[in-house]
């Protein structure tokens, strides 16, 4: 027959390694939550690079078109026509 104290001995062991496994738990959540913030903050870098780049090509169209633009104004002012905007 087990006494009081080896119950009680007993119980705070199976409390200690489930205390334990929990603590484990949540250390390897804690790593997996971690580990997924660093990948969507990759990704968030990798978007904000594409967008970045998207916004400097757009940038190169938009001084492509003005430039046009303009030398269809100066051609406009060679013929003799006024500004037509």
């Amino acid at each position: 027959m087990w006494s009081d104290e080896q119950i009680d001995t007993l119980l705070d062991g199976i409390r200690y390694r489930r205390m334990q496994t929990r603590v484990l738990y949540e250390k390897t959540q804690e790593l997996k939550n971690a580990a997924h913030a660093a990948k969507v903050g990759d990704m968030f870098d990798k978007k904000m690079a594409k967008l970045a780049e998207a916004i400097s090509k757009f940038d190169k169209h938009i001084e492509k078109l003005e430039k046009v633009a303009n030398e269809v104004r100066a051609l406009r002012l060679q013929m003799g026509e006024r500004d037509m905007l």
